[in-house]
């Protein structure tokens, strides 16, 4: 599909719906809201793709000699920003770290530690 292939490209939205024949953005991301359609999770994915592709283009940016270096941080900048909002998984300026699974308590342990040091002196 045109607009699918086009994202996944790295193309923004708008630029796509720019083209000839095709609906306003608004549509598209009305049958991208609507999750029972298999365009949905398309969407996504070639979002996520075109993203990646943003990326690849942060190093053809920083080597391109021939752009003064301040239109280079500029551009750099602003992928930089948008990669960290829309993949902030992956761009994001924060590690989170999650924890699944439980943790196990055994006071009983605890008071035998705590009696073993008063008993050696250390308490």
């Amino acid at each position: 599909m045109h607009i699918l292939e086009n994202l996944a490209s790295g193309r923004t939205l708008r630029s796509v719906c720019a083209d000839d024949n095709m609906p306003a953005p608004s549509t598209v991301c009305g049958w991208a809201l609507n999750t029972k359609s298999p365009f949905s999770e398309q969407y996504v994915r070639a979002r996520e793709i075109g993203y990646l592709l943003k990326a690849d283009e942060l190093l053809d940016i920083a080597d391109d000699t021939s752009t003064p270096p301040r239109c280079r941080a500029v551009r750099l900048a602003a992928r930089q920003w948008m990669l960290a909002r829309m993949l902030p998984k992956v761009f994001g300026d924060r590690l989170q770290h999650e924890h699944s699974g439980g943790v196990t308590v055994r006071h009983e342990n605890m008071l035998d530690r705590v009696a073993l040091l008063e008993k050696e002196g250390k308490l």
